[in-house]
């Protein structure tokens, strides 16, 4: 199926924060790409992590938050779109009041 609905996934606990993984090998046999949603909430956020082999980026969807990389912290909000290169420390986080829900992609496949 090429058209998927995001809250048909479930979501999971990965990382510290819930998060729904949408595409890839698992769902779909993609082994190129991952792609999910990650649902941040208030104070909330994912372990510092590293992706040896696949590059992130992170497209907000609503809310607002922070995206650390490596010892530099950077806002997030709806418009924006971070990059993390591969083999980089990085981490999402939420400060704010709302939840901060992210569209995350790793390619190749994490």
């Amino acid at each position: 199926m090429p058209v998927f609905k995001v809250d048909d996934f479930e979501k999971v606990d990965k990382l510290g924060i819930k998060l729904r993984l949408v595409i890839s090998e698992e769902t779909v046999r993609a082994r190129d790409i991952d792609m999910g949603v990650a649902y941040i909430e208030p104070g909330g956020s994912t372990i510092k992590h590293v992706h040896e082999n696949s590059v992130e980026v992170y497209f907000p969807l609503n809310g607002k938050g922070k995206l650390t990389i490596a010892d530099e912290e950077f806002d997030l909000e709806p418009g924006m779109i971070g990059y993390v290169p591969k083999n980089t420390e990085h981490q999402l986080s939420n400060p704010y009041d709302e939840e901060f829900r992210v569209l995350f992609t790793h390619a190749p496949h994490f």
